[in-house]
């Protein structure tokens, strides 16, 4: 197996999908740099977001879109000589905001403020070459979840239901040729090294048949739009 040299690889999926244990069991097989997701860096905002305190959702996906675009830059200045694996995309941090402002959490100001910041910002960062896609359902998720026990989180189901309905939005506007959808509740790249390898071919035959995929261009107001309406349908 040989993932062609100097990718970069986004992994993309629903809270507790398996993105972080994904990235790490890659690392493994393949010579590359893992970015993980900046939990630590936000996570005073985060605790506040759980404790439901005012404006925290705001707050907080400002402090994320501010760290990804940090990471992303440390990427681009990694690419050059290093396969690079990123845990989510700065189009879920897009899509986060999108739940918290249908949810009532964030303004209308306030997201004309962050759509206007994301636009400019995504415009000087790198695009992955393949988004890897999780895609794994809302109920094994919590489990998964569960299983992790980070200190401070609480989450229902009902949540990671609508969340993954808005993924699947997200999805439908990512291009083809960047897209690498992986069902993925029936696998552990941990205990079985089957499941990894599985994955980890889907990924090489995906860069190796989309050697110049197409640019990734996402109107952050149409994807608003379409979110609310595939949520009102799904209700």
């Amino acid at each position: 197996m040989h993932i062609p040299s100097n990718r970069f690889i986004a992994l993309m999926g629903n809270i507790a999908a398996g993105k972080s244990t994904l990235a790490d069991c890659l690392a493994t097989l393949i010579r590359c740099i893992v970015f993980h997701e900046p939990v630590g860096e936000v996570k005073p905002l985060l605790d506040a977001f759980y404790a439901n305190e005012p404006d925290s959702a705001t707050q907080l996906q400002l402090a994320f879109l501010t760290a990804r675009t940090k990471i992303l830059d440390a990427i681009r200045n990694t690419l050059p000589t290093h396969t690079v694996i990123m845990d989510r995309t700065i189009y879920e941090d897009m899509l986060f905001t999108i739940a918290q402002v249908l949810s009532g959490r964030i303004s209308r100001p306030w997201w004309d403020v962050y759509k206007t910041l994301f636009t400019v910002l995504v415009s000087f960062m790198p695009q992955p070459d393949v988004i890897v896609y999780l895609q794994t359902r809302p109920g094994v998720c919590l489990e998964r979840y569960h299983s992790r026990g980070r200190d401070g989180e609480t989450l229902g189901l009902d949540y990671l239901e609508f969340l993954d309905v808005l993924y699947s939005v997200l999805a439908e506007r990512l291009p083809p040729d960047r897209l690498c959808v992986v069902p993925y509740d029936e696998l552990n790249p941990i205990s079985c090294s089957d499941d990894l390898t599985k994955v980890l071919c889907l990924i090489e035959a995906h860069c190796t048949r989309y050697p110049n995929p197409t640019a990734i261009v996402i109107d952050p107001e149409e994807l608003l739009v379409a979110c609310r309406e595939k949520a009102e349908r799904t209700k």
